[in-house]
């Protein structure tokens, strides 16, 4: 059911949709038409350079913004962005840099796969903040973000053709591939078309720690650390390499982390 929250003789706000992946673009745009009449789509980006084009043509009111884009990350091109600029709701698979994009002035902070509630809310905050032309408190809408998604303990990994939700817990390693990483849980293996070092980024806090350049473990599997051929072992027979310049840090997080004698 669609929510009305304008006036007669107000227009709907004007927004750009920037995501690299198209299926999330379109997924967003046919929430936004049915769900938040307060919001008219009126262009989609999929690179930063096109989304600096269209922001130049359509002066669009609102920016729906992913995080992790190719080049240049979303949350770099909004930092960076000049003054006056649109309105700013950041919506990405992750939360990692929820405190960062809402001290750079974002009004919302949404989380992949979408709420209709969530997105409702964040029309609201938009078109109040338009009416009254003000600057949203950052220190608010940073607790309220971590308390609403305090207890996540799941990653989206966005695929061809669909989004998969998987528990941190099942994850046992990431391996690197250029720009691609695949995920190896403890049932399946998950390539995503994102750096390692994205996911290294989000999981750093997690209890993951990068043994090598390609790749990045949960340190909840680790069995046992090799000093003598710098190498980790997993549960689930996996033995990786450990770059021996992170075989201290590694054997210090362990001997910190279990109970050493």
């Amino acid at each position: 059911m669609k929510t009305t929250i304008l006036t007669s003789q107000e227009k709907p706000l004007s927004a750009l949709i920037v995501d690299d992946e198209s299926r999330a673009r379109k997924n967003l745009s046919q929430l936004l038409r049915e769900y938040c009449i307060g919001i008219q789509v009126c262009g989609e980006a999929s690179t930063i350079a096109e989304a600096t084009n269209k922001m130049h043509d359509l002066q669009p009111d609102v920016l729906f913004q992913d995080i992790c884009m190719p080049g240049t990350s979303g949350l770099e091109y909004i930092e960076q962005m000049p003054q006056p600029a649109p309105q700013v709701v950041f919506v990405t698979a992750y939360n990692h840099y929820a405190l960062r994009a809402l001290k750079a002035g974002a009004v919302d902070y949404l989380l992949k796969p979408l709420r209709v509630d969530d997105l409702r809310k964040a029309t609201e905050k938009l078109i109040s903040r338009h009416r009254q032309n003000t600057i949203p408190d950052a220190s608010v809408l940073v607790k309220n973000f971590f308390e609403q998604y305090q207890n996540l303990e799941k990653i989206a990994l966005p695929t061809q053709g669909r989004i998969e939700i998987v528990s941190l817990n099942d994850i046992i390693y990431i391996e690197s591939d250029n720009s691609y990483s695949t995920v190896f849980t403890t049932t399946r293996k998950i390539t995503v078309c994102k750096s390692i070092r994205v996911f290294e980024d989000i999981l750093a806090s997690q209890h993951f720690f990068r043994i090598h350049n390609s790749y990045l473990i949960n340190l909840r599997f680790i069995t046992t650390v090799d000093i003598h051929d710098s190498t980790a072992h997993l549960k689930g027979s996996y033995t990786l390499p450990v770059a021996k310049r992170r075989l201290k840090e590694l054997r210090d997080m362990v001997t910190a982390r279990f109970c050493h004698f």
